[in-house]
């Protein structure tokens, strides 16, 4: 038996290993490192699926101000809600693009919609709307939208509205101006 546990010692160890890195990433919470990994780095690719979400779903939610903001509000427009957080690197990374597309479009019908998974003060939120030069409204999210947009874990994730309230696009990960403008002009 010794000389076989020498002779395949390396065997094992890879075998002994592989339960122990299943045990080591069910205790994350996440059976998907790689997916987290990625969205942490902002290079995970696009999902072309709207993960069986056909329609925006209905909402109401708070402003940084205190004031109501509803889905309705937002009828007949194409809409990009994004879901995002002051301190996640790959959404601050994609909001220059963000300005620049909601500069370029807002006339045509298009707004981007930040709903903001910080928790705490809303003041955090506003500061930062504020140092960033943010040009379109941020609403302060919660997990009943999250969940009504089968948004998942991680951020940011977008989607795509067309003017009928159809999901068209969801995309995990930075997205950046040239795509999103790609998709915009698709469906106004």
């Amino acid at each position: 038996m010794t000389a076989f546990l020498q002779k395949h010692a390396t065997l094992l160890m890879v075998i002994l290993a592989i339960p122990a890195l299943l045990i080591v990433l069910g205790m994350t919470g996440s059976w998907q490192p790689a997916v987290s990994f990625t969205r942490t780095l902002g290079l995970a690719p696009p999902v072309a699926s709207t993960a069986g979400l056909d329609r925006m779903p209905e909402w109401t939610l708070p402003d940084v101000n205190g004031a109501s903001a509803r889905s309705a509000d937002y009828a007949g427009k194409v809409v990009l809600v994004n879901f995002w957080a002051t301190w996640c690197p790959p959404c601050v990374a994609e909001i220059p693009g963000f300005i620049k597309v909601q500069e370029e479009y807002r006339s045509r019908g298009f707004t981007i919609l930040g709903i903001s998974m910080d928790e705490g003060d809303p003041a955090v939120v506003s500061k930062f709307m504020a140092s960033h030069g943010i040009n379109y409204p941020v609403l302060r999210g919660d997990a009943a939208v999250a969940t009504a947009f089968k948004a998942g874990n991680g951020i940011p994730v977008s989607y795509l509205i067309d003017s009928k309230g159809k999901v068209v696009l969801r995309h995990v990960g930075i997205l950046s101006a040239p795509a999103l403008r790609k998709a915009v002009e698709e469906v106004l």
